[in-house]
């Protein structure tokens, strides 16, 4: 006899990622910060995943953080944080790319705008995974944020995650998230 799972919906609260809305497409109300890329557009971004999962480490330089020793008691200071560094580090009219699940990138893949965004605001992807992957990474790639949920490509040794890019990790050390360089930095 096949087994059914019943599927618990989690209560959104209003702050970062809602894990109950799967569908992909950014709502009406939400797309002057958010933009989902067509699976065309993400050749970039697929490349740079797959050129991560072949290296030794994060991109240079980095600092591993960890969100899960703090808990989501905290998840409106960990989003707080997480927006004003990607703010510090970007133009007003300047976007990130924001991936969901990266290792679909072609599905769940969005440009995000952190100067049009709030804390308490739906995000497509969040610097704080639970359940999937979640990366925001500079339309260049010369920085970003790995947030892993499954452990980390094996020789890297990250649990929970890594900043990379000297300009982005300047802007976390101006205001540190929870967990913050809890680990060794490179």
């Amino acid at each position: 006899m096949p087994v059914t799972l019943r599927v618990i919906p989690l209560p959104y609260s209003g702050i970062g990622k809602d894990w109950n809305y799967r569908a992909g497409d950014v709502l009406p109300e939400d797309r002057e910060g958010w933009e989902r890329l067509a699976v065309e557009d993400t050749g970039a971004v697929q490349d740079f995943r797959a050129k991560l999962e072949t290296t030794p480490h994060p991109p240079d330089p980095y600092v591993h953080y960890s969100a899960y020793d703090v808990g989501w008691t905290h998840e409106e200071e960990l989003h707080r944080s997480y927006l004003h560094a990607l703010q510090r580090v970007t133009e007003p009219d300047e976007w990130v790319y924001a991936l969901d699940c990266p290792d679909v990138c072609w599905l769940y893949c969005y440009r995000f705008w952190p100067h049009r965004a709030q804390v308490w605001s739906r995000w497509y992807a969040s610097p704080v995974p639970n359940g999937d992957d979640e990366y925001f990474l500079a339309e260049d790639f010369s920085w970003g944020v790995l947030a892993f949920f499954s452990p980390s490509p094996e020789a890297w040794e990250v649990s929970g995650g890594c900043a990379f890019g000297q300009r982005l990790i300047d802007a976390f050390d101006a205001d540190p998230p929870p967990g913050w360089r809890g680990s060794p930095t490179r």
